[in-house]
């Protein structure tokens, strides 16, 4: 009575989804009836395999003490200025980046607030890079007070799940606008040459799963906000899953 285990190894996170499917019958797993397909539905569920790819690949090259910068405006911007900006901005970094001997690494959107124009700022993930520099960079590209740079650093955590979530919807309004505009813009700029985690599947030959998992030595299961340590629920096909992930100590 088998089932499919998805795997999914990046950075310090191990992630496990086990999950039932149609293309392998497994006696006594019944599938949730099924609503009627929305367009709204089909959203849903491409926003999370994005946010799930989005996590892969930020887990897989960040660690506790790179940055979670914000690079504002004092006033008012169009995007089409911001877009040319967040490149100039990128170019810089990386080329100190290369001179300082720092592995270059960075995820970018573009956040816009309010109407068209107003309350647009930049969210970039990089290495660890002085403020001091950022700051008289970000003023090469924009000008001597016109603007500044704050940054958080990233924890020890190793899951970046919530960042994902939030890099996405920072993007929203700006890629509401793009398409507007007509034109096709990613939502986040990556660097080149970062990783990007592949999953693997097996087939696992049991058909149920122990009621909460286990984690290797050398691994403790992460919780959610909720204090659990694994998610249950249904595939957009309906068939049931469960998902959980372990951190490397």
């Amino acid at each position: 009575m088998p089932r499919v285990r998805r795997i999914v190894e990046a950075g310090l996170v191990r992630e496990v989804k086990d999950m039932f499917t149609g293309r392998i019958h497994t006696p006594g797993v019944t599938r949730r009836p099924r609503g009627e397909a929305t367009g709204e539905a089909q959203k849903a569920a491409n926003r999370k395999r994005l946010i799930e790819e989005i996590r892969w690949k930020l887990n897989a090259n960040f660690v506790a003490g790179d940055l979670h910068t914000v690079f504002h405006y004092s006033g008012d911007i169009e995007l089409e200025q911001a877009d040319r900006n967040e490149k100039k901005i990128l170019r810089l970094l990386r080329e100190w980046c290369v001179r300082n001997g720092v592995k270059w690494k960075a995820a970018a959107v573009i956040e816009v607030k309010g109407k068209r124009g107003v309350n647009i700022h930049h969210h970039i993930i990089l290495p660890d890079i002085p403020m001091s520099v950022m700051r008289e960079l970000w003023e090469r590209v924009i000008g001597e007070g016109n603007g500044t740079v704050t940054a958080t650093a990233l924890d020890r955590r190793g899951n970046h799940g919530k960042l994902a979530e939030y890099l996405l919807k920072y993007s929203d309004a700006a890629d509401k606008m793009w398409r507007e505009l007509g034109r096709r813009r990613h939502r986040i700029s990556w660097a080149r040459g970062m990783e990007m985690p592949k999953p693997r599947y097996i087939i696992i030959s049991s058909g149920h799963w122990r009621k909460e998992p286990k984690a290797r030595k050398g691994w403790i299961l992460l919780k959610d906000d909720d204090g659990n340590v694994c998610r249950e629920g249904y595939t957009e096909g309906g068939w049931p899953y469960r998902e959980y992930f372990e951190l490397r100590l």
